[in-house]
């Protein structure tokens, strides 16, 4: 397996919230990127799997700044949070395509990754915390070794 360490070394997206235009400009690389590769259909290449335990003040600010397209999905597994984490993907999940997994008890970290995954459908995927310390600025840098076969995985 080849495996690359990315040097990527970005603020966290708490530091770096932006307007929905700019976030739309971010992402025109990365969506120019993914739709060079043939999918039919509703085909998803890029599955974007968040973990999250009592994160309502963050994961609304995370999902809004996520990239969103025909090929990629977000997952969110909530691992019994007792906070208002669900309301808060509920008020800006109108239409948006967040699919939610709700763990019956708490699981853990690992848990809740290895159920994203699982139910993940992508070619490739990605896990990112839900607490907004990993910027999705990076994620193109991220995936783009992968599809061009230069790496099995990365760690960044």
């Amino acid at each position: 397996m080849k495996a690359l360490d990315s040097k990527i070394r970005s603020s966290s997206l708490m530091e770096t919230i932006d307007d929905s235009n700019q976030i739309e400009e971010k992402f025109l690389d990365l969506h120019e990127f993914i739709n060079q590769f043939k999918f039919e259909g509703d085909q998803i290449l890029l599955s974007i799997i968040l973990p999250m335990y009592n994160e309502e003040q963050t994961i609304g600010t995370v999902l809004r700044n996520l990239p969103r397209g025909k090929s990629i999905e977000i997952i969110v597994v909530d691992d019994h949070s007792n906070d208002n984490s669900l309301k808060e993907i509920e008020r800006i999940n109108d239409n948006n395509g967040i699919k939610v997994i709700k763990h019956d008890k708490n699981r853990g970290y690992g848990a809740a990754v290895v159920t994203g995954i699982k139910n993940a459908r992508g070619k490739v995927l990605v896990t990112m915390d839900s607490d907004g310390q990993h910027s999705p600025y990076d994620l193109l840098e991220m995936i783009k070794p992968i599809f061009n076969n230069e790496a099995d995985y990365t760690i960044g």
